[in-house]
């Protein structure tokens, strides 16, 4: 794809989030592939298989609860899953 030498692997990453958030999953999902791993990939991988419904996938993305932005991460899980109860208890 890209002929550029020595570039950063975190394009991958960064091309993922805007296709993200431009709605086109499948094209994140294939930018996600060649990333390299890290938090940040991490919890959009798990933000994917949370919308395609793949509850093997999600639990096989764990999340390492480290960090302000993965809390928040499986707080908006429960609270769009309406677990307000566990969602506050993050």
């Amino acid at each position: 794809m890209l002929t550029i030498p020595n570039y950063s692997l975190s394009v991958h990453t960064l091309r993922a989030l805007c296709l993200f958030k431009l709605r086109e999953f499948e094209g994140a999902s294939q930018e996600l592939a060649q990333a390299p791993n890290s938090h940040l990939t991490s919890r959009l991988k798990f933000k994917l298989s949370q919308l395609s419904g793949d509850e093997d996938a999600m639990v096989s993305y764990n999340l390492l609860i480290d960090t302000p932005e993965n809390l928040l991460c499986m707080a908006n899980t429960h609270f769009q899953r309406n677990n307000i109860e566990e969602a506050i208890e993050i």
